[in-house]
């Protein structure tokens, strides 16, 4: 029964995104298709559904075809030289992502609507993530980036985590998200900050930025506001 569900739910998979499963990823950056198609000992770089280190390039080919794709459920990438992550959306049960101290200048995950957990930290390069369509995501690391200027929040109506201190974010809105408990936006160049109708936010920093207007509506459970060095009246 088991071996029937799991395989009911690659055929539902692989529908969703009407993708061949014998098709090949297309993943440009060579060091991360090698990263992916290559296993050291003793080493985690891709988990499965039970949290287990896998190896992802299980027929050994050389390369990652979408049925292999979809049995990855964590990819831990960090401090490699990676300068894209072209492909990574077609790991289309991916659950969390760590990507820390890598040279890429751009991250799109949008539509990895099973993400829970992102961590993209360190990287000095990185300007802009999509993370549009994570409607499943629950926590957001995005730190010491320092060429992030703007990151949308919107439709992340999961989350309820954010850490992204130590980026270059020059303005924050964040409405109406019911799950959000702790926020922290410390070191940033953020002028103008827009919290309202967050009804489980209790710890916010906004510590070492350039506010000057600060609207809090509704947050009837904040216990810690840290805004010193800004430029409040």
């Amino acid at each position: 029964m088991k071996q029937l569900y799991f395989l009911l739910f690659l055929t539902f998979t692989f529908t969703a995104y009407s993708q061949n499963p014998d098709d090949i990823v297309y993943i440009p950056d060579a060091t991360l298709k090698a990263f992916l198609t290559s296993q050291i000992s003793g080493e985690t770089r891709a988990l499965d559904i039970n949290s287990d280190s896998i190896i992802v390039d299980t027929n050994n080919d050389g390369e990652i075809q979408f049925s292999e794709a979809a049995l990855v459920f964590e990819i831990v990438l960090s401090y490699e030289n990676v300068s894209s992550l072209v492909g990574i959306r077609s790991f289309v049960n991916l659950k969390a992502l760590y990507c820390n101290g890598i040279t890429l200048t751009e991250l799109d995950l949008s539509g990895l609507s099973n993400l829970e957990l992102v961590v993209c930290s360190n990287n000095s390069l990185l300007e802009s993530i999509n993370l549009n369509g994570l409607t499943n995501l629950l926590e957001l690391e995005i730190r010491n980036n320092i060429q992030i200027t703007n990151i949308d929040f919107s439709g992340l109506n999961s989350l309820n985590l954010i850490l992204c201190n130590g980026n270059s974010l020059t303005n924050l809105v964040l409405n109406g998200n019911q799950s959000l408990e702790t926020i922290d936006f410390g070191t940033n160049n953020i002028s103008t900050a827009n919290l309202t109708n967050l009804p489980s936010l209790s710890y916010t920093s906004f510590y070492d930025n350039q506010i000057t207007t600060l609207s809090l509506n509704n947050l009837p459970n904040i216990e810690t506001l840290d805004i010193g060095q800004n430029q409040l009246s």
